[in-house]
């Protein structure tokens, strides 16, 4: 049942299924071993420009980008070292329900809304960010009171345990770069940076989101 309603999700929001291969082994080691997180500012502050690229950072894709899989997103980058980096689309979310996914867990929809698309690298593999007051050390820090966790298991325990007062999200799928990737796409104007902030991943309509912060950025280039 599982299965079935990721590839559901996966077709309808029209994701290849196909991996960056030179991104697998690094992913999979942050999973094994979350401390090995870069180091970044965890403040939890409004949006505004940045100028040094780190966890924590939103990607905000240039008027310009012509990729339609990342046309208007905003990206949250959860992981970022030498060795490339990783992140989240914050602004896709689809109109599955995640009932078709998980079903018999009671009061799911109360708590958890539609999953989002976070992006076409492994577009079956499943993650949360969480907005939570709560220290989480299962999970990896992004910025203060949001985390992020890996894997269908983790999301369902998540689910299943979720305090009324935290926020949660759904993902499938992520976006990936190779070292020196990224950097490159920034110099050629295909993202502006801004901090990252909770009421953009979680209160603002993600339909809204993007024409936010592309205003914001209008007239700085990186």
């Amino acid at each position: 049942m599982i299965g079935r309603g990721i590839d559901m999700c996966c077709r309808r929001n029209g994701y290849p299924s196909h991996r960056h291969c030179v991104l697998i082994g690094y992913f999979f080691l942050l999973l094994i071993f979350p401390g090995i997180s870069s180091s970044s500012n965890l403040s939890a502050v409004r949006s505004g420009p940045v100028q040094r690229l780190e966890k924590g950072v939103f990607l905000v894709a240039s008027r310009q980008m012509t990729d339609p899989r990342f046309r208007e997103t905003v990206i949250l980058i959860t992981e970022y070292s030498k060795e490339g980096a990783i992140g989240i689309i914050v602004n896709r979310p689809t109109d599955i329900d995640l009932s078709e996914i998980f079903p018999g867990i009671d009061m799911l929809n109360e708590h958890v809304g539609n999953p989002y698309i976070g992006g076409p690298v492994h577009p079956t593999f499943m993650s949360v960010l969480m907005n939570s007051r709560d220290t989480r050390k299962d999970m990896s820090p992004v910025i203060d009171d949001l985390y992020f966790g890996p894997g269908a298991g983790f999301v369902v325990e998540l689910i299943s345990g979720i305090n009324k007062d935290d926020k949660l999200h759904v993902y499938f799928g992520y976006t990936g770069w190779a070292a020196g990737q990224l950097e490159f796409e920034l110099h050629r104007g295909d993202w502006h940076m801004l901090s990252a902030d909770i009421e953009g991943i979680f209160d603002k309509d993600p339909q809204d989101i993007w024409q936010e912060y592309i205003e914001l950025v209008s007239g700085i280039w990186l």
